[in-house]
């Protein structure tokens, strides 16, 4: 079934059918499938196609017909899909192929891009956004990360969207952390205007305190949440750890857990963190990362934990 037009982000774009003239040089079989529409989405021009029979397809195979249709058109070419559920559009990622599944899924790394710097309108705050801040900090953290970067490089590590990395990585050049610049492919790279340790004690003003709120339990937390505060520092120094650990869990994570009705904001032998982005950020670890773990206790230090946050920062290896 033709169409004229199409959903992208809450964004009404018209589309208009390439006439057979145009798409000579295309295989007959991608002609004979697919309805292949030109349309523009803020100011830049794009391909779109679909098919004629609502026949799905391999993300593979979609990967091929995309390149075709790019190769003899010369412009970004756009799946319009109907596979909406988690696994196709990971699977749609995994090949780099761009789509539109519905107003709210989209695989569109130089749009995002565009539409955040032409319709937001960004007023700079005065600190990072919880998720700018977790991938600011997963970078410096991070050593198979140069200063290039790509939003591949962090998708698919946590339970963040596409367009979510996205509009933290414009974030952080809108603060002047980074630069982006567009490849051949029209994708995105961002480029950090320092290394790691400068980035770092630059950006001091910017970055917040990950800790929200802190409550108590009689009960040991659930063993999956990440231990922080006193014996955090104890693992990566050489201070004594508490004799209860302190652990951090993420607002959402808690909010959700049947765990939450057995705390109370007041007092118990278990201390908890309630965390305004992800603590868990490397796999594979018991405790939050260093950098959030020196946020956390920045506002609240007696000279002796001071001393050993000191040491942490000095032993980091910036790479």
């Amino acid at each position: 079934m033709k169409i004229q037009n199409i959903n992208i982000l809450g964004v009404c774009v018209d589309i208009n059918l390439i006439s057979g003239k145009e798409l000579k040089g295309l295989p007959i079989g991608i002609i004979a499938e697919f309805y292949i529409y030109s349309g523009v989405f803020y100011k830049e021009e794009y391909v779109f196609y679909h098919s004629k029979t609502e026949k799905e397809y391999t993300p593979s195979a979609y990967a091929s017909y995309s390149a075709k249709i790019n190769s003899v058109l010369k412009k970004p070419v756009i799946l319009i899909t109907n596979k909406r559920d988690y696994n196709n559009r990971m699977r749609l990622y995994g090949q780099g192929v761009y789509f539109v599944a519905s107003s709210k899924f989209a695989f569109l790394p130089n749009l995002i891009v565009n539409t955040l710097g032409l319709n937001s309108k960004a007023k700079r705050t005065k600190l990072l956004s919880p998720k700018a801040q977790f991938l600011l900090l997963y970078w410096m953290q991070e050593q198979s990360l140069g200063r290039k970067v790509s939003i591949a490089d962090f998708f698919g590590k946590w339970e963040f969207s596409y367009i979510s990395i996205a509009r933290a990585l414009a974030e952080l050049e809108q603060f002047g952390v980074c630069n982006s610049t567009k490849n051949k492919n029209n994708s995105k790279s961002y480029y950090f205007s320092h290394d790691k340790k400068t980035t770092w004690n630059e950006c001091q003003e910017i970055l917040r305190n990950p800790v929200s709120k802190i409550i108590y339990s009689d009960e040991p937390a659930p063993a999956d949440y990440r231990i922080t505060s006193i014996s955090a520092l104890s693992h990566y120094s050489m201070l004594n750890p508490e004799k209860n650990n302190t652990v951090a869990v993420l607002n959402d994570d808690f909010r959700k857990s049947s765990w939450k009705v057995r705390t109370n904001e007041v007092e118990g032998k278990f201390r908890i963190e309630i965390w305004c982005y992800e603590p868990a950020m490397f796999a594979n670890e018991k405790y939050v990362d260093r950098l959030s773990l020196v946020l956390s206790l920045r506002d609240d230090m007696d000279a002796r934990i001071e001393g050993e946050v000191e040491r942490v920062i000095n032993e980091m290896q910036w790479l």
